[in-house]
Order: structure tokens, then C-alpha cells, then sequence
């Protein structure tokens, strides 16, 4: 069983980023940012990113100024005019921690582990074994004493 929640609805999403109905988000760069056309690379000033905040898989550097520049790859597209970057839904769901799923119809699905217990009022527990099944947090208000995370309906 999953949960679904409506992208922006009920799901906590860092204020620079934006959850689309497609199932694509737009990222509001730092200001100070520059886009280079010619290489299709951002270029960040130093310290508004760090390098473990990129992704695996993107095309970075950290320069010897202490700026961090991003070659864009396919299905991330700079727009100069509302500082933001697009990416794709295949890109997100790459980015995205592992149990988590956005759909193109705007939700997003946390795929819970197998020895979750369902109640009938929509609650369901999951256990201390697969209590960190999510990176980073959960899907509920867990972990409990016992170890395991519990959601109310």
C-alpha cells in the first residue's frame, strides 16, 4: 500500500521549490547565480550551495574561488527571467529518496514498507525494522518509543 498526496498539499516542500501538477518542480536559484548559455551550465556563488546538496549523477564542480558550477543535463532547463530552474519529472523522481514517487498527475506517492500495518480507520504503523525507510524523514510523526512510526487517518 502507498500513500498519495497532491503535490504542495499536506507534504512539507522547502519554500524554493515548487511542485507542478505535470509532476515537474522549478527550483529558485540563489541570487547571484549566473547561467552560462554557451557551456548550459549555473554557476553559484560561494557558499549559497554546498556540494552535497547536488545530486548524484549531476555534473558539478567546485571551483577554486569556492563557487560551485553545474553543467545542465537533459530535463533541467534554466529559466533567466524567473531565476529558476525546471526539472523534468524523470529527473525528480532520480533525485527523489527512494520510497518516494511524483507522478505526472501531480502526487506524490511514499511507498511504504512490506511489514506496514493497515488499520481501518487509515492509520497504520510501521514497524521499528523498517522505521528508516525514508533518508531523510518519515512518513509520520515516529519514530515512537519503541522504535516504530505511527500515522493517524
Amino acid at each position: 500500500m502507498d500513500i498519495e498526496y497532491f503535490a504542495g498539499e499536506a507534504f512539507d516542500v522547502p519554500d524554493e521549490i515548487t511542485l507542478n501538477a505535470d509532476g515537474t518542480a522549478d527550483l529558485q536559484v540563489p541570487e547571484g547565480t549566473e547561467f552560462d548559455s554557451a557551456t548550459n551550465s549555473l554557476t553559484f556563488a560561494s557558499g549559497e550551495v554546498h556540494m552535497n546538496e547536488i545530486p548524484q549523477g549531476v555534473d558539478s564542480v567546485l571551483n577554486d574561488d569556492g563557487t560551485i558550477t553545474v553543467t545542465l543535463s537533459e530535463g533541467m532547463e534554466f529559466n533567466a527571467e524567473t531565476g529558476s530552474l525546471h526539472i523534468s519529472n524523470e529527473l525528480l523522481n532520480q533525485f527523489a529518496p527512494e520510497p518516494l514517487e511524483f507522478t505526472t498527475d501531480g502526487q506524490v506517492v511514499i511507498h511504504l514498507p512490506e511489514d506496514t500495518l493497515y488499520f481501518a480507520d487509515g492509520s497504520f504503523v510501521i514497524s521499528a525494522d523498517s522505521a528508516d525507510f525514508m533518508d531523510e524523514g518519515n512518513a509520520g510523526e515516529g519514530p515512537n518509543a519503541e522504535g516504530t512510526v505511527t500515522s493517524a487517518a
